[in-house]
C-alpha cells in the first residue's frame, strides 16, 4: 500500500503526517517522493469522509503544487489565526478593569503557546452608559494597550445587546439604562418578533 508523506510546517503538528492512499498510481508516488527530497513537497491534499476507512485518505487536488515558501503576511497562506476570547467581564458594569496585571501575565502565556490575538465584547450598557452620546472608554483602552504590550492582536466586537441575565450567568451588563427610559416612553420603538419577544 503506497502513502503520501506531508511535511508540516506548522508548530504543534507532527513532522510527518501519512496518509494510505492505495490507488496513487507509481508514476505520481515517484514524483511526490522526489519534490520531497528537493524540499518543495506542498501538494494540496482533501481528506475524504466518502470512505469507510478508519484512517483518513488524502486525495490528490487538482490545485497545482505551490513551494513551502509562498507566505501572506509572513505567514503560510493557508494559516488560520488563532484568536481566544476574554472573560465576558474583563472590564466591569462600573468600567473598571480590575484585574490587569493577572490578565498581563495569561495574555502572555496565550502568546508563548502560539496565539494571534484575543477577541472581546466591548459593551454598549459599559461605554454610553451614562446618557445619549456620552462615552467612556477609558478601561477598553486600558485594555487594548495590556494587549497590544502583550505582541497579541485583538478583536473588538460591538455587543449592544444585554449580557447575562440567565440562570447560571456569572455576568451581568445591562443595556443602558437611559435606552430602557426611552423603552418605557413608547413601548413599541424596540424590535419584537410576531410572538412579542
Amino acid at each position: 500500500m503506497a502513502s503520501i508523506v506531508a511535511s508540516s510546517k506548522l508548530v504543534g503538528f507532527p513532522k510527518k503526517m501519512a496518509f494510505n492512499k492505495p490507488e496513487l498510481p507509481t508514476e505520481m508516488h515517484k514524483k511526490l517522493e522526489q519534490k520531497e527530497r528537493q524540499g518543495e513537497f506542498k501538494e494540496v491534499l482533501r481528506l475524504s469522509s466518502r470512505n469507510t476507512v478508519k484512517t483518513p485518505q488524502a486525495i490528490l487536488s487538482d490545485a497545482p503544487t505551490e513551494r513551502i515558501s509562498r507566505k501572506i503576511d509572513g505567514q503560510l497562506a493557508n494559516y488560520v489565526p488563532l484568536f481566544m476570547m476574554l472573560p465576558l467581564g474583563v472590564v466591569t458594569r462600573e468600567n473598571k478593569f480590575p484585574d490587569e496585571a493577572k490578565l498581563e501575565k495569561q495574555l502572555k502565556e496565550l502568546k508563548a503557546a502560539g496565539v494571534d490575538g484575543v477577541m472581546v465584547d466591548v459593551w454598549w450598557g459599559i461605554i454610553e452608559a451614562k446618557g445619549p452620546k456620552q462615552y467612556d472608554w477609558s478601561s477598553y483602552r486600558r485594555l487594548f494597550e495590556v494587549v497590544q504590550k502583550c505582541g497579541l492582536r485583538i478583536q473588538a466586537i460591538m455587543s449592544f445587546h444585554q449580557c447575562g441575565g440567565n440562570i447560571g450567568d456569572a455576568v451581568y451588563i445591562p443595556i443602558p439604562e437611559w435606552v430602557v427610559a426611552v423603552r418605557e416612553k413608547d413601548p413599541d420603538i424596540f424590535y419584537t418578533n410576531r410572538s412579542g419577544t
